[in-house]
Parts: C-alpha cells; structure tokens; sequence
C-alpha cells in the first residue's frame, strides 16, 4: 500500500449546478424519461428494453448532506444499441406517489432553463427542473431530488454492462430512487425507435452529519489514478469519482478469480486526535465464508492497518482537514471458490469508538 500521505484525497466534494437551455428535441426527450417514471411511480407495469443496476456508495457532504457518486449499469442489449443516453433521476420521499403533473401540474413546455447537472442545491435544481410548470397554479414543491442528464454510455468490448456515472446529494433519510435512461434520438437509426428502461430503488441515505466516529461506504477500487489538475463543474459531473487530485474507478462486478487483488478504501470521519492532530486508527479486515443464512466462520487472518502519530507523515494533522483515507490491497490466492463477507471493523482508539461496513464478493 502507497503511504496515506502520499493520496491527496479530499473527503468532501463542492459540486457547482450548471443550467443549459435545452432546445425543443432535448425538452421532448426529457418528458418521455418524466413520464415513463410517472407510471413506475403510480406503480405502472414498465416495459424495459435495458436490465439496469444501480451501484451507488454514501460520502460525507459539506453542509449535512450526503453526496452519492453512482454507476449506472445497463446489460442485456443488443451491440450497436445505447451508445448514448437521456438520463432522468428523481428521488422522493419514501412511500410518496405524487407524480410529477400532481405535484407541478405540467401542461406544456415554457422553454424555461433546465438543469443538465445538478448536485450541489438540490431543491433549486428541482425548481428550475420544472420546464412544463405552469406558473399561475398552486405547486406543492420539488422533489428531494431531480435531474437530467445526457451521456455517452461506455462500453468495454460491448461484452459487458454500458456504464454512465453521475452523483445526487440528499439529506439523511429513506427515499424511493427511480431512474430512467432511453436512447437519444440522434444516436439510433433511421426508422428505430429508441429503447428505454426504468428502474426502481429503496435508498437508504446514511447520516454523516453527525460528530459521531463514522466511514463511508467502502469502495472497491479497479483503479486509483492522479487527476493532475482541477476540473471544471463540466467535467466534475462526469467525474464524480474524482475526489481532489485523485480519480477511483471502482469496479463493476463483485465476481473475482483466485489471481484477482482486491483494493478496497474508505474515507474515516470524526476520529479523535492527540495534541499535535494526529488519529490513533485501526483497520481490520477479515473474510468470512458467506452461508445462505448469513453466517460463516473466519477464513485465514485478519489485515489490519494502524494509522498514528508513528506512521503518518509529520504534516498530517486531521483539524487541518487532512483525510484519513484507509487503503488495502487483499490477494485472493489463498481464499477457495465460494462466496464471502468482507467485513471491515475500524477502531478509534483516543475516542473508544468503532465503525464498521461489510461488502458481499464471490471467488469463482
């Protein structure tokens, strides 16, 4: 592992909204995502051309809110197809139906600005979202989160899933995530129409805004590579994995051979520091065989990591705001097929205080 001090990582994210004025093709292409999620939201039955998964991880955000970088995995599609996307996001509060023509009582577009990127001001976005509002009517507020986005899908070898990444900030709470991606009109054949799929999540948004000892969600990193210098809202958006000077790639499969190397890393929050600014940290992490009740016994030692005034660099001084970002690189060699828990147990020993997450792999 490259020494802590030597990641330049920061744990928190300041993303600025941007607003495009959208022409009349992109408003349209908009509705038929606003729609579409309308039906999934008054429970609907939703034809998908697309199987979509959602692979979102929970950071700590400035202002009490969370921010959650996400991946967007669409399968199951034939070769030459979702090359490029319209991409709708709305969250809304746990259990709330009221679609959109209930809550803005759209009725046509106004040519109003609309946010192709929006993370930083969540309801501002959500008002400015609204391109079919209808000014003289009574409206019940945004939704605590939406955005549209268009994006060029990646695909390795066209063998695997398409990826599109973006992020949403929440406050803590349990939402209803819905999620809708359709082919852009200007990327398909002449005569096809364009495929879309909607997809539906309970999220669980955690509660960093505490001063309790906490960490993030934990990343399995493909790639950790130097970002060089700063990006603009622009790129940030289609970045959002780009945290400071450095960018993670996570991975995309919780499917590994014996050969794989697992990297995994964490931002830690809150822990206690001594007189010159320094945690007293440690991080274990241990495998264990995963049955189809949940349980299993330990397989092979823990790892574990301790990060102190003995090991940080002289500089490092968490008041100064400098992250403590855990990362370990765990070898499967010596682990058999079958599937496992990875749990990670983190230990603040100057405030007696512990964290932990698990993450679920398979070794074939």
């Amino acid at each position: 592992m490259a020494p802590i001090g030597r990641l330049i990582f920061l744990a928190v994210v300041m993303l600025v909204s941007q607003k495009e004025r959208l022409n009349q093709a992109e408003l349209a292409e908009i509705r038929v995502l606003v729609t579409a999620v309308d039906h999934a939201m008054k429970g609907d039955p939703v034809a998908g051309a697309a199987s979509l998964r959602w692979l979102p991880h929970f950071l700590r955000a400035p202002d009490g809110r969370t921010y959650v970088p996400y991946t967007v995995a669409i399968e199951d599609v034939p070769e030459d197809t979702f090359s490029t996307v319209a991409l709708y996001v709305r969250v809304a509060t746990r259990g709330d139906r009221t679609i959109s023509t209930e809550r803005d009582k759209r009725i046509g577009p106004t040519g109003v600005d609309v946010p192709s990127f929006a993370y930083d001001a969540a309801a501002a976005a959500s008002n400015r979202l609204r391109f079919l509002d209808r000014p003289d009517q009574k409206q019940s507020g945004p939704y605590p989160f939406e955005a549209a986005h268009f994006a060029p899908v990646w695909w390795e070898g066209r063998r695997g899933s398409g990826l599109v990444q973006r992020a949403l900030m929440l406050p803590p709470g349990s939402y209803d995530l819905y999620l809708a991606v359709r082919e852009r009109e200007d990327s398909i054949g002449r005569g096809r129409t364009p495929q879309a799929s909607v997809l539906k999540r309970e999220l669980d948004v955690p509660d960093f805004s505490t001063k309790a000892f906490s960490i993030s969600s934990p990343i399995l990193a493909a790639r950790i590579d130097p970002v060089g210098r700063s990006l603009d809202a622009r790129e940030q958006t289609m970045r959002p994995y780009a945290l400071g000077g450095t960018e993670i790639t996570p991975v995309q499969t919780k499917m590994f051979a014996p050969s794989d190397t697992l990297t995994v890393l964490f931002f830690v929050y809150n822990a206690g520091t001594d007189k010159n600014g320094k945690p007293d940290v440690s991080a274990e992490f241990q495998f264990f065989g995963l049955q189809p009740d949940g349980t299993g016994a330990a397989v092979g030692p823990p790892v574990t990591q301790r990060f102190d005034s003995t090991v940080l660099p002289r500089e490092f001084d968490l008041r100064a705001g400098h992250p403590l970002v855990p990362m370990q690189s765990l070898p499967l060699a010596s682990i058999p097929p079958g599937q496992y828990r990875l749990e990670i147990r983190v230990t603040d020993r100057i405030a007696s205080a512990t964290a932990s997450r698990e993450l679920q792999v398979a070794v074939r």
